[in-house]
């Protein structure tokens, strides 16, 4: 008889994740696109030490190339997709969220400078798909832990 392994577990456990693509295209002024401020993201993560809590990681290609410097915020609820920012204000933004959400113990509501730069994840199938009318796990309008919230763009 064999004995099935235990599956993997971590004691590592965060509230959420935030991914910033630097790729093919984010972040390339060598290919006239805006700058990613990733050193000092990391910089300040350390700082206020956020990683324990929400969790940076600087990726490669995260996919949706036509909107530059894309950001995915991932929680225990699903996906949360950023795209377009070139503004220091946003990353900012985006730092100060980070922090509140660690000091509450939750992911809170996205500020107004980083809704307005959400739109609907690149899984359309998944979010449309036979049994998911919510959108759910794609970023969609009715994804948890994020608040309700009016659909993202491009959202059906």
């Amino acid at each position: 008889m064999r004995h099935r392994a235990a599956p993997p577990t971590t004691e590592r456990k965060v509230l959420g994740q935030v991914l910033v693509c630097v790729g093919c295209c984010c972040g390339r002024p060598d290919k006239g696109k805006p700058p990613v401020p990733a050193e000092r993201l990391k910089t300040e993560w350390k700082r206020r030490r956020l990683l324990r809590r929400v969790h940076l990681t600087i990726s490669g290609c995260l996919g949706p190339c036509d909107l530059v410097n894309v950001v995915c915020l991932a929680a225990p609820g699903g996906l949360r997709w950023l795209g377009g920012l070139t503004q220091d204000g946003e990353y900012e933004a985006l730092l100060e969220w980070a922090t509140r959400s660690a000091e509450a113990g939750r992911m809170l509501p996205l500020p107004s400078a980083l809704e307005a730069r959400a739109f609907e994840g690149p899984f359309p199938q998944a979010a449309h798909g036979p049994g998911s009318a919510s959108g759910a796990g794609n970023g969609g309008p009715q994804d948890g832990p994020w608040p309700e919230r009016s659909p993202c763009r491009g959202a059906s």
